[in-house]
Formats: structure tokens, sequence, C-alpha cells
């Protein structure tokens, strides 16, 4: 430093002596070192426990840095484990474990307390067994329940965590039905009893759900129904069919829960292959209503793990690719981990994530990995190859693409999902092809899952309403015009449906029709155009004959509304309060929104408005606006240095980190505002799905914080791929929503003495020289009418600075001024003279006023 400041020239200071070069040439030397010496540390932790490997180098040396206090692992376990959000210590102590708690608040209690003594690592890992023991306790002490004849399910479960009452429901399902198919051919009235049995059962599970009951208690039991309605439809099927035999494959292709008393071990079997249930605590989870197309996936994903293969679900998007496969690892109890592939991904990090599932024996499923560029997927086909060789010659250890010496878990599986034929996807090698086992999964069958959903929430009448909520889907499809955001797909029904059940705990007193054909209208006008909304209500009303609906009213969000638009300088006109209203209902439905719509429709004061209203209601609210379009996806996502493996956080990525730390009392609104792109908002696919994770490139898979939520505000999605707009919640805008008088009132609030001139000039002239611009004239580029008015009072503010003296005939001529600049702004000479002669013979009270100079 002091030789820079003696010699001020750059380059005299740089190469005058040798010194400097030597020096920086020797410090890039030691960093190299530094940088290998950490990734070698690094990975010998990961080594040790081997679900370091699902998170990125920082992160990780965030938990190794504060090894010497075990309470700052909390914010860090759900990246580790499936459900464990936290742990509770003993009293009085730091460094023992007693329990663990999920994310909605379940606590279950270990059966040995966990030592925090040592490695951060090694005692991870006895968390990670101690986790397993007990819940292998837990379901076998559910199981040995189950044998004993004075034990009644229905009544008992409630006392055993959520976890043991869906596997306890298989497991009673399971026995009860081999037993009666063992019997029948000597018994004739077994399987008709049986089949009454599990219907009085499934009766039971629905009164519960109808019940006032905490959110964790509704969760449990509205799963119990999921699972069991599919339990029992099966059941019924097999009587029609009259199955006589445990050994027809109609029982065989289904997934049957067994309990060993040798090694206390549950044993999942679909058809030939049987799994053991890897006892992950997997907490209190929502699971999939299984169909038909579930279950052919679930046969087809079976055989792929047994002959060690991988699998690869494929279709559009919304129909449940990923989702079956989490699913699945639930069923049989196991951490499944998703990754959102993107075109940043690498073959370092790829491979850094076969060696964790690989040693963990977990799942790994990458969603959209056609998006992986090809050179990359070409040695991925490589790694892939070497893991699934080593587990098909049962191996104990094998030796990975970079020459690790890696042990092996025989209960990992590999799974992708493609949207094949989007933009931004790749064909996959065929050396990749050949390793994994296709599913198409083209057609959902939505109106099964309707059915369960309803019969989840409590809908006595779920037969009925799920026919016609699937026709109406089905006819909007076909009717309605095609417009790019629209979406009648299975996001959209599963978020009717999580509304319906809030619905109808609320309104006791209506008729389940009623709630169904309100919740089916108001949650879905919202994103139509103008044109198709007549269409649509017409067509709910023919759905739902002789029922007249009122408009929920929400009596403190209106107050609010009004004091809001008081303080902002807001005219509060119906049009444009309706669709802060229908913001709001989606944002209590939906956690990635998009407010969609021409500029000038309204759409950021619409979000600004709900922010203020949130904190007036008592919510405290706040923004985080960004524009993505103004940046490239690595600058927004951050960036991955090939060369060193630096990783860079992008803007994105920062806001998201620092979403997390919001206080729980607040929340938090990350606004993308521009121009929706396919290249960056794919990356966000994870993150609006059920997922809620960002996943980026050098391996960080943050969750998203249950206060926060995500808004975009673009004029149209045209360049976004289906995968995009069937994960977001769409409120359209549509131009008519702001008129240029709702502009005018606007501007007229601050105008005070000189609001009724300027007002009369409005009204005589503007409407009228308007219509005759658009209808008449033609221009040189199409502006929305938002765009003219909103120009035309820039010019007036920009004008009225200057003056003083304000006579009525001052502010008349400038009014006509800002009206000729304003509208013929973008009007050839010929087209502005047009106009002119129009001003000049309007039958104004103006018109005695020559424009001419």
């Amino acid at each position: 430093m002091m030789r820079a400041r003696e010699i001020p020239n750059a380059v005299d200071c740089c190469t005058g002596d040798e010194t400097l070069a030597t020096n920086l040439t020797w410090l890039l030397d030691q960093l190299e070192t530094c940088q290998k010496s950490l990734t070698g540390y690094l990975e010998s932790k990961r080594l040790l426990f081997p679900r370091f490997f699902f998170v990125s180098d920082p992160v990780l040396l965030e938990i190794l840095g504060q090894a010497s206090d075990p309470a700052s692992i909390q914010p860090h376990l759900l990246s580790i484990f499936d459900a464990i959000a936290t742990v509770d210590f003993q009293e009085k102590t730091t460094d023992i474990i007693e329990s663990m708690n999920s994310m909605n608040k379940e606590k279950v209690k270990f059966e040995n307390t966990v030592q925090c003594l040592g490695s951060v690592e090694i005692w991870l890992g006895r968390l990670l067994k101690e986790m397993q023991d007990t819940m292998r306790t837990i379901l076998a002490s559910m199981s040995v329940s189950l044998n004993d004849p004075e034990f009644n399910f229905a009544e008992e479960f409630p006392s055993f965590c959520g976890q043991a009452g869906v596997v306890g429901v298989q497991l009673l399902w399971t026995k009860d039905a081999e037993y009666a198919l063992r019997k029948c051919r000597t018994d004739k009235t077994i399987m008709k009893r049986t089949n009454n049995k599990f219907l009085v059962l499934l009766n039971f599970f629905i009164d519960l759900t109808v019940k006032d009951l905490t959110s964790l208690d509704r969760i449990r039991f509205e799963t119990m129904v999921t699972i069991h309605v599919h339990q029992r439809d099966i059941f019924d099927d097999l009587c029609i069919q009259r199955i006589k035999s445990a050994g027809d494959f109609e029982w065989q292709k289904q997934a049957r829960f067994y309990y060993n008393e040798d090694n206390d071990d549950i044993i999942v079997g679909i058809t030939d292959v049987n799994f053991i249930y890897q006892n992950e605590y997997l907490g209190v989870t929502e699971r999939l209503a299984i169909t038909p197309l579930t279950d052919r996936c679930y046969i087809t994903l079976a055989q792929a793990v047994g002959m060690c293969m991988g699998g690869a679900p494929a279709g559009p998007a919304g129909t449940g690719k990923t989702e079956t496969t989490k699913d699945m690892g639930r069923a049989l109890g196991k951490l499944v981990v998703v990754f959102n592939c993107s075109d940043q991904m690498d073959f370092r990090g790829l491979g850094r994530i076969y060696k964790g599932l690989a040693q963990s024996g977990s799942w790994g499923c990458f969603d959209e990995f056609n998006r992986i560029e090809l050179p990359v997927l070409s040695v991925a086909a490589q790694q892939i190859y070497i893991v699934f060789t080593a587990r098909k010659e049962k191996r104990a250890t094998f030796i990975f693409l970079d020459g690790d010496v890696v042990s092996l878990n025989p209960e990992f599986g590999i799974f992708i999902n493609m949207n094949p034929g989007y933009a931004g996807r790749q064909e996959l090698p065929e050396n990749l092809k050949i390793m994994f086992r296709t599913v198409a999964m083209m057609v959902p069958d939505r109106q099964i899952i309707i059915r369960v959903k309803m019969a989840s929430c409590g809908f006595k009448e779920n037969v009925v309403l799920s026919r016609k909520m699937f026709t109406l889907y089905k006819l909007c499809e076909e009717q309605l015009s095609k417009q790019v955001h629209y979406d009648f797909g299975l996001r959209n029904i599963l978020s009717v449906l999580r509304t319906l059940g809030s619905q109808k705990r609320s309104n006791p007193n209506d008729t389940e029709e009623t709630i169904v054909m309100r919740v089916l209208r108001d949650m879905n006008v919202s994103k139509l155009i103008d044109e198709d909304e007549g269409l649509f209500v017409s067509l709910v009303d023919d759905m739902f004959p002789g029922i007249k609906l009122t408009t929920n009213v929400y009596k403190d969000l209106q107050k609010a509304i009004i004091k809001t638009c008081d303080e902002l300088g807001y005219v509060n006109n119906p049009e444009w309060n309706l669709k802060v209203v229908q913001l709001y209902e989606t944002s209590l439905v939906r956690h990635g929104l998009m407010l969609m719509g021409p500029t000038g429709s309204g759409k950021t004061s619409c979000t600004l408005c709900m922010l203020r209203c949130f904190t007036e209601m008592g919510r405290n609210h706040k923004e985080m606006r960004m524009n993505p379009k103004a940046i490239t996806a690595p600058q927004m996502f951050g960036r991955l240095d090939v060369a060193t493996n630096d990783w860079t956080d992008g803007i994105f990525s920062t806001l998201w980190r620092r979403s997390l730390k919001v206080p729980k009392h607040q929340n938090c609104w990350i606004v993308l505002d521009g121009p929706v792109d396919a290249v960056w908002i794919e990356n966000l696919n994870s993150v609006l799905d059920d997922n809620k994770t960002l996943t980026l490139a050098n391996g960080d898979r943050i969750k998203m914080a249950d206060n926060s939520k995500l808004v975009f505000e673009p004029d149209n999605v045209d360049n976004a791929s289906p995968a995009t707009v069937s994960r977001v919640g769409m409120v359209f805008t549509s131009s008519s929503v702001l008129s240029w008088r709702v502009y005018m009132e606007a501007w007229l609030i601050k105008q005070n003495e000189d609001s009724d001139a300027f007002r009369r000039c409005y009204e005589a002239l503007y409407d009228d020289a308007h219509v005759f611009l658009q209808s008449r004239l033609t221009a040189k580029m199409k502006i929305l009418e938002a765009i003219y008015i909103r120009q035309m009072l820039d010019i007036m503010d920009g004008l009225l600075m200057d003056i003083s003296l304000r006579s009525e005939k001052a502010l008349e001529r400038i009014f006509l001024f800002s009206l000729m600049w304003a509208l013929g702004a973008v009007l050839e000479l010929g087209e502005r003279e047009k106009l002119e002669e129009f001003l000049l013979k309007h039958p104004s009270k103006l018109r005695k006023l020559s424009i001419r100079p």
C-alpha cells in the first residue's frame, strides 16, 4: 500500500518490481491449497454423516463452526430430516435431547435420550438412529395392540403419534382383508361383513373431521380418511369381482403392510417386491388421494426398485409426478429429498447428491431432470450407472467416479421427473434412459381425487358433488376461451378443496351444495377475462340450479381498505375493490400468487393496499420488491464458479434467506415485479409446489418460511410453461378495472379548490376526445386508456407548478394544452390535425377557446 501511495501510476507500481508478481502467485497457490484442504475436510465429514451431502458447503461450515453449541443446529434440522423441525433438550441442560417436534407441533418423546457429545456428525448420527429406533418401537407397540382382541383401534389410535395411526390403519386393513380372503371359500358372508366393518370405520373417521379440532388433529383425521377411503374402495372392488384368494393379482398389486414379530420390522409388499419400512419420522402431513393411476405408478416404481433401476414419471404439469414419488416414499417410511434441477447444475454437484443417496439409503427425486444441460447429463449417466451396478452386485462399498470409496445402503432410490416438450428441456441420452423405467402420467383421475378430499373434509354428499365439480371443470376447459394463464388442473382443484373444508366449518348452517357452489365461483372468477366471466357464472348456475348465492362480506377487510385508500389517496371503486378481495381470498390458500394484467390496471396498488390492510387487521406485513428481468439468472439465483467451485449468492436467494429471519409475528411478501421469463421462473417450480423449497445450483435446499409469500406482477405469461401457470394462484386485473375517471378522481383529491373547474373540463370533453382517438384515428403505437390519462395528469402537474394566477380561463387553457399533447403524443401530423379539428368543433363550453397560437 505504501508503494502504491508513492508511485501513483498503476502500471509502474505493478510492473516496476518482481516481488508483487511473485507474491501474488504464491498467495494464489496458498489459497488453492486452503480450498482443497477445506473441500477434503467437508468431504470427510459428509462420509461420516451422509445426509450432509444434501446441504451446501456454506451451510455445512456454519453447522460445523457452531458444533460446540448443540442448540444452534435447530434451524438446519429440516435440511437433514424429513419432519424434525425442532428438538427439546432436557431441563437445565443443553446437550441431552429428549424429544422431537414436527413443523405442526406434534411432539414425540425419544425412548432413550441422545447425548450431544463429540463431533456434530457423530451425535447427529446417534439422533438419526434414536429417531428410527423410537419409531420402530411405537409402530411395534401399535402392531402388537392390533393383535389384541380387546384393542379398539377407532377409539385408541389418537393416543399414538400421527404416523403410527396411518401405518396402524394400513396394518389393520391388510390383516382383516387377508383373513377374509383366506376364509371366504368356507364362510360365504365374511367378505360382506369385513366390507361393512371397513365402512363403519370410514364413517367414524369422517364424523371426526366435522368436529371442532386443532389444526394438527384435523390433518391427522383427514389423512386417515384419505388412506382408508382408498382401502375401503379396493376391498369393495374385491367383493364385486368375487376374488376368492389372497394370491390373486387384484390383491397382490396393492400396497400391503405386514408386521414381522421376530425383528419388529414392518414389511410393505407391492406385487412381488417387499420393502422394509425405514422408520423415518414423517410428522403429520397430508397424504395423496390414491387413484388407479397412482396404483399403476406405485407398481411400476416398485418393480423398477426391485430390478435395481430408477423410476421416471413423465407427463404434463399438474399430473402428480413428484407428489406420487414422495407419497410412495412416505408409505415406505423413507426420507425423500426433492431437487429442482436447473441448467446451472454441474456434474460435481450431482455426483455429491448421488453419493449421499447411496450412503444414506434415501430416495432422491430430481424434478424437471431434462432441464440439465446435455454434457452434464452424459456424465450423470455414468455416475448413476456406477451406483446402480454396485447395488445390483450387492456390494457393501464401491468406488465412485471421483475415486472416493463410498459405503452402500441398498435402500436408496433415484427418480427423475420430466415435462417432455416444454421450453428449455433436453432429450435424455440413451445410456441414461436405459437405467430408468418410465411411467406415463398423462391424465390424473380427478373425480376420484375430488371425492376423496371432499369426504376427508366431512362432506356427506361427496359422490354427487364431486361429479358436479368434475363436470364443471371439464366444461370450463372446453367452452371458455383459450388463455395462457387459465389452469383448471389438479393444483387448482386441490386449492379449491382446501377452501371447501374451512368454509364448511365456518358456515355450518349452509347446505353442502351452497358451500361448493360459492367456493367454485369465488375461487375461479378472479382469473377470468371479462368476456368469459358471464359464461362461467352461467355454467355454475346450470350445475347448481335453483340456488341463489350471496357474496362473502369481509367486514374487517372492507374497513381496512377504506382507511388505507384514504391514507394512500386511492379511489375505492367497486371493480378495484373486488380485485383486492380476490387477492385476499387467493392469499389464504396459495403461497405463490400472480397478479396479472396490463400496465395501469392497478396491480401494484392492489398489492400495497393488501399489505396495509393486513397490517391494519393486526397481522404485520412488509414487502421486498425486485425486478427479475433486469438481471441475468445467475445474478438472481447465484453463480457457481466452475474453476474454484466458489458460490456467490444472487439477489433473490439473498432475499429468500432474509425472509427466513423475519420474526414469526410478522409476514413478508417477496414481490417479483417484471415480465415472466422461462429462463428464471422455472427455477422456482419447487418453491411454488407443495415442497416449498428453493433448490440452488450449489446443493442448497432452503425451505420457505411459513410467514412469507411469493408474488408475481407480470403483464402476461406468454413465455411461462404450463408447469409454472398451474403452480400459482392467479388474479387477473383487466384494463377495465381502472377507467380514466378513477385516475382523474384520485388526482382531483389533491387539487383542493381547483378540483371543480377541472372536473367540469374533464366531464365536458375528455371522454369524447378519447373515444374519437381510439375509434377514428390511427396511433403509431397502441397505448392503454390508463397511460393516456396518466400522461395528461403528469403534464398538468408540471404546468400547474409554474402558475400562480389560477383563473378559470387559465385552467381551461392548461387543460386543453395537456389534452392535446397527451392524446396527440403518438399521432402523425395529419392525425393530430384531425384531433385538433375535432376539439375546435366539439359542442362543449370550451369551444370558444382557440387552440391555435
